[in-house]
């Protein structure tokens, strides 16, 4: 399992997901969780049982899908998975992350779900922070973030709170990497602009104690990373 969380914030909304493998011979290696589009008109991040999450994040790889086909390519995707894997391991398979897709220039959040062969598209971008992975671990995320008010900050300044709380959460969760592994951080601005920081470990922008202290001088993101505009 693993960790992602979403916020939606005053300048727009940011998702961050750990980076630590805890499936296959690999386990406790790093691994990326989330897939951003070359030209950015699509991204991904997913939780899951078994190899399924990293099935579907090497075959969506391909310039051929786009924020036209890509549900129809992660259904078909999945069916195959579920065709060519034994019935052991496909039967307890899962998926379960956050799908962004822009549309109009416009990037729109959805909620991808599939416990079984027939993955689910539900719209979500009502809720001001959702946590998907490792239900201990979103147990704990949520009793530090549950007095900060993420919807009314940037998304710069939210990604400092997430990665904090994450860097925290790994000390008990030994399944979510810390910060030897980095997390991934990809904001989705109103603008139409996209900007991500992948391996972020940079452990002096946030600590975590009673409250938050946060270094405000420190940025995770640059004008350098911003990856496309509508």
């Amino acid at each position: 399992m693993t960790l992602l969380i979403f916020a939606s914030c005053s300048d727009g909304f940011v998702i961050v997901s750990d980076r630590k493998q805890t499936y296959d011979l690999n386990l406790g290696a790093e691994f990326t969780k989330c897939l951003l589009s070359g030209n950015g008109d699509f991204f991904i991040a997913l939780s899951g049982i078994n190899n399924l999450p990293k099935v579907l994040l090497d075959r969506l790889n391909s310039n051929s899908i786009n924020s036209q086909n890509i549900e129809l390519e992660i259904k078909s995707i999945i069916d195959n998975y579920f065709n060519v894997e034994s019935h052991n391991i496909a039967v307890d398979s899962s998926i379960h992350g956050f799908l962004v897709v822009k549309t109009d220039g416009v990037y729109k959040l959805k909620e991808i779900e599939a416990i079984g062969q027939v993955p689910t598209f539900s719209e979500n971008d009502y809720v001001p922070v959702i946590y998907i992975g490792d239900m201990k671990a979103q147990l704990f995320a949520k009793h530090f973030l549950q007095n900060i008010n993420l919807r009314e900050m940037a998304c710069e300044d939210a990604s400092k709170y997430i990665v904090a709380t994450m860097m925290e959460v790994s000390k008990s969760i030994k399944t979510i990497s810390d910060e030897t592994l980095g997390y991934d951080i990809v904001r989705f601005l109103n603008s139409g602009t996209i900007s991500r920081r992948m391996r972020f470990t940079d452990s002096d922008i946030a600590s975590l104690d009673i409250k938050f202290d946060i270094n405000s001088d420190k940025k995770v993101f640059s004008d350098s990373e911003e990856v496309g505009t509508s």
